[in-house]
């Protein structure tokens, strides 16, 4: 990816921090069986300095957990089936090292994000996104945030042709994607951003994935 963010910071001289982000770490990414392989997909980062995978990667912050939780009980459901009720710093740790995460916006932003912003840079970065979302090459796409995040991935980075299906069961929203790889079938899920996330929705994701 070294050779995208160059060309993407170059793009972008009006950010004064660029953050570069992506697959957390390369060695258990490798590791983890194709369709298991998640990109999360959410927003920006809440005034975070530098590489969102490099501070993933490194234990983060002594707050970083109130995002990250829910994403790590999300990661081990669909990779090893387990939910996690109480998540251990270590635990916390362990299951970001398995997973791939991004943000549209790759400047800095707060904890209450622009929306009309997101998506004008949604448009403005689509072929940079779709050459990092592609390049990760991920078997299952989680968007982090209802309509925002989910409709910035959907009907402006990819321009998808056909519609979100709504799971009867649990309500959620995904569609399997032939567009984002080509010849190669995609699963794009819809959850809430994983700050508002109440139990209920890491048990209906654990329903659907079982059963798409």
């Amino acid at each position: 990816m070294n050779d995208l963010f160059t060309r993407w910071r170059e793009a972008r001289p009006e950010y004064d921090q660029f953050n570069e982000d992506g697959i957390v770490n390369k060695e258990c990414w490798d590791g983890i069986e194709p369709s298991k392989k998640i990109l999360f997909i959410l927003k920006e980062t809440n005034g975070l300095e530098g590489s969102l995978a490099d501070f993933l990667k490194n234990w983060g912050s002594p707050h970083y957990y109130r995002t990250w939780n829910n994403i790590a009980r999300w990661a081990e459901i669909i990779i090893s089936g387990t939910y996690l009720d109480n998540v251990s710093r270590q635990q916390l740790h362990d299951s970001l090292q398995k997973i791939a995460a991004i943000n549209i916006k790759k400047q800095a932003g707060t904890s209450h994000s622009n929306r009309k912003m997101i998506f004008e840079t949604a448009d403005r970065d689509q072929k940079f996104l779709q050459e990092e979302i592609q390049g990760i090459d991920a078997g299952l796409i989680i968007t982090c945030g209802f309509n925002v995040v989910s409709d910035c991935l959907h009907s402006h980075i990819f321009k998808e042709p056909d519609n979100w299906i709504t799971d009867k069961e649990t309500g959620l929203w995904y569609y399997n994607s032939n567009f984002i790889q080509e010849n190669k079938k995609t699963t794009v899920i819809s959850m809430p951003h994983p700050n508002r996330a109440k139990k209920k929705y890491t048990l209906k994701l654990k329903s659907l994935i079982q059963r798409i």
